[in-house]
Parts: structure tokens; C-alpha cells; sequence
């Protein structure tokens, strides 16, 4: 029989877990900040930011085009956590 503990061999495992949860929290923060960029604008110079919520939609819009790839890299990482801690 093996003298190796069941657990020795989960480093390629963990490995793809890993590289898994990077990729899904790169693409959640990436929407994140873009949608974030879209809901508050930089104002003119040295005025605060112009808070556009409804004008043309623009909440619907980041809604709808941010937060579908938001909750898909959410959901791509807690796959590869998922992965990274199978036993």
C-alpha cells in the first residue's frame, strides 16, 4: 500500500483553484470598477462628481451590462474555491 497521507497529491488541484479564483476575481473587479467609473463620473475640474443615475438610463445600463460579467467572475471564483478546497 502507499505510505503517502490521501492529501500529498492535491497540489495540481489546488493549483487549478487557484488560477480559477485569480481569474474570476480579476474579471468581478474589473466590472466592478468600470461599472463604478459609469455611475459616478468625474465632475468639471475641481467639482464633485455628477451623480447621472436615471438620465438616459444610465443605471439600467450598468445594471444590465456590468453586473451580468460582475456576477459571473463572482461565481467563477467561488467554483475555484470550490476546487481549491475539495478534500
Amino acid at each position: 500500500m502507499s505510505d503517502q497521507p490521501p492529501s500529498a497529491n492535491k497540489w495540481p488541484q489546488r493549483l487549478v483553484g487557484g488560477i480559477i479564483m485569480a481569474c474570476g476575481a480579476l474579471v468581478a473587479t474589473l466590472c466592478g470598477l468600470c461599472s463604478a467609473a459609469l455611475l459616478f463620473p468625474p465632475g468639471p475640474s475641481g467639482q464633485p462628481p455628477v451623480f447621472d443615475w436615471h438620465q438616459n438610463g444610465t443605471l439600467m445600463m450598468v445594471a444590465i451590462i456590468g453586473g451580468v460579467p460582475f456576477c459571473a467572475g463572482v461565481m467563477t471564483f467561488l467554483v475555484g474555491l470550490l476546487i481549491f478546497r475539495r478534500r
